[in-house]
């Protein structure tokens, strides 16, 4: 929501500033820190969308507070093997003690990747002490 709330206040800022009016009619603007957030998450999703294997469980943890760090790191993850060529299909979660989902390129190896973040959702920890590490299988 936070990502959200900023995205509106900067195109709030951008239409009511006449400076940021291009003469053919469009508006040009910077975004913040939010913002880029919100639409880097929004292209991630729309890729994973796109190559039809986005789980709804993992939809589902984006939404909760609790999980959505992790659900996040896990779709950056997976979205960038996308856009590097490779399909990735989510593995069940009976199955994902040994990984998150698999990577598969036609000319190269199939991968197993695990994610592991390192970070819990606190208040105490600030974004920029967060760590992260992937492994592949």
């Amino acid at each position: 929501m936070l990502w959200y709330r900023a995205l509106n206040e900067n195109y709030r800022e951008v239409i009511e500033n006449p400076g940021n009016e291009t003469p053919d009619g469009t508006f040009r603007a910077f975004p913040t820190g939010d913002t880029l957030a919100l639409l880097t998450l929004a292209f991630d999703v729309y890729i994973l969308r796109q190559q039809g294997n986005l789980p709804s469980k993992l939809l589902d943890r984006l939404r909760s507070k609790d999980q959505f760090q992790g659900a996040r790191y896990e779709i950056a993850i997976a979205a960038t093997f996308v856009r590097a060529g490779f399909d990735v299909e989510f593995l069940d979660e009976k199955v994902q003690k040994r990984g998150e989902f698999i990577a598969r390129h036609l000319w190269m190896a199939n991968y197993q990747i695990a994610l592991n973040s390192g970070v819990s959702m606190s208040d105490t920890i600030p974004p920029c002490a967060t760590s992260s590490s992937f492994s592949f299988m």
